[in-house]
């Protein structure tokens, strides 16, 4: 059983809690980051899902629900280390806290249904020179590319990305830059 999330009402003012599972199998709102990593050279890192939500697709560098107790940062800084093996960096928001929902495949872990994710989300920046030691069990691996490059690809196959990070990339597209 996975560890608690914090639910929330349509303002986000927190209600209780629940596990990822019932979050997404009864469409409660809750809290959740994605965060970019980014070099000096501004490359961002493009994570290769291998989960069922999106596997095979790319997507931000990093999503981690928040949990009771933590905030929006906190919740970004443990999963850059849980989930890249990102040692604790600052992190720099991109956006404010907004309201966002998705609609996906569930995958074979449930039956082929698909899974509504409301939250409430906020995204940011990491900066990391160095070595990314991915969590197998949600990445396959990843890429280091350049903005423009993320460009490129975006426009020529869209599908290879995942849904929610086409709606990012339009929100941080500026932020992220073109050159250090």
């Amino acid at each position: 059983m996975s560890a608690p999330l914090i639910v929330v009402d349509e303002r986000n003012v927190p209600i209780g809690e629940a596990t990822r599972e019932e979050v997404h199998a009864r469409a409660l709102w809750h809290r959740a980051i994605h965060c970019l990593v980014q070099d000096r050279r501004r490359h961002v890192f493009l994570a290769l899902r291998d989960d069922v939500v999106c596997g095979d697709r790319f997507d931000v560098s990093l999503t981690e629900h928040v949990r009771p107790g933590e905030s929006f940062v906190d919740a970004t800084r443990r999963g850059l280390a849980r989930r890249l093996g990102i040692p604790a960096v600052d992190v720099e928001a991109v956006t404010g806290v907004f309201a966002d929902r998705d609609v996906h495949d569930g995958g074979p872990e449930h039956d082929g249904r698909s899974l509504a994710d409301y939250r409430f989300m906020q995204i940011f920046r990491a900066r990391h020179d160095g070595a990314v030691a991915l969590d197998r069990r949600v990445y396959q691996g990843g890429i280091w590319l350049a903005p423009d490059e993320v460009d490129e690809l975006v426009a020529a196959v869209p599908r290879r990305f995942a849904p929610h990070f086409l709606k990012d990339w339009v929100r941080v597209r500026a932020a992220v830059g073109t050159r250090p």
